[in-house]
């Protein structure tokens, strides 16, 4: 598949080349745009026919795009069959916070100092502290 497509980094998406872009892609007949979030650079370049992503639903609309997620997209999009999917487990489990994530030592230290007391200030990374509950075993947390 390497040999089938051409990959552009935005690196300063604000303010956004456009006219660089338009330069960089008008050789291309098709043109799959990946945002993280909301699809300010596919909106921005506006060739409908040419550019898919988000907003055409070529990357779903929402939801972490994660390897799998991606490479199953990019197939799609160069015309390759889809793959059958690998279930890893039918058990669901709850969210946790990345590893080596940088909110996991403060949550230690808030769970020495008050062992019930986890306090989310919003709906992100600060709430998955709630699933470090009092059952978590230290070693968990990096304490050896």
């Amino acid at each position: 598949m390497e040999n089938e497509i051409s990959l552009f980094q935005v690196k300063m998406p604000y303010p956004l080349d456009v006219q660089g872009l338009f330069d960089a892609i008008h050789a291309f007949d098709d043109v799959l745009v990946i945002e993280e979030t909301y699809p300010v650079i596919e909106m921005q370049l506006a060739m409908r026919g040419r550019v898919t992503g988000r907003l055409d639903g070529s990357i779903p609309p929402q939801g972490e795009l994660i390897p799998d997620i991606l490479m199953e997209c990019i197939e799609k999009f160069v015309g390759n069959p889809a793959k059958p999917k690998k279930v890893v487990s039918d058990k669901a489990r709850r969210p946790t916070l990345c590893p080596g994530c940088g909110h996991r030592p403060a949550f230690y230290a808030i769970r020495r100092a008050l062992p019930k007391g986890i306090y989310p200030s919003d709906i992100g990374c600060y709430t998955l502290g709630l699933n470090l509950g009092p059952s978590t075993p230290v070693s968990a947390w990096g304490r050896r």
